[in-house]
């Protein structure tokens, strides 16, 4: 009697001890899925910026011509204007 006593008392201390462990285990899952999510999301967000700037890039390469000369003159004049705006900008007080 005092055998199956000692057994029940220690498989319920057994089935205590396994219960914690496997609160922990999962608890340490959750952790390392929600880090999973975290990583998951940054790479996604990493790969929408990439693919934006491939769009960029190729819209620059099909940039036709007369646009690119007009492009260019607006660049210039504002070269050649900057100088003039620096000193309004330095002398407006």
């Amino acid at each position: 009697m005092d055998v199956l006593l000692f057994d029940f008392i220690e498989n319920k201390e057994t089935r205590k001890r396994r219960c914690y462990g496997y609160y922990f285990m999962l608890h340490g899952l959750k952790l390392k899925l929600q880090t999973l999510n975290n990583m998951i999301l940054i790479m996604v967000n990493k790969i929408k910026f990439l693919q934006s700037i491939l769009e960029l890039r190729e819209a620059s390469a099909n940039i036709e011509p007369k646009h690119q000369n007009d492009v260019a003159d607006l660049i210039n004049s504002y070269k050649s204007l900057y100088q003039k705006w620096v000193f309004d900008l330095r002398h407006l007080d």
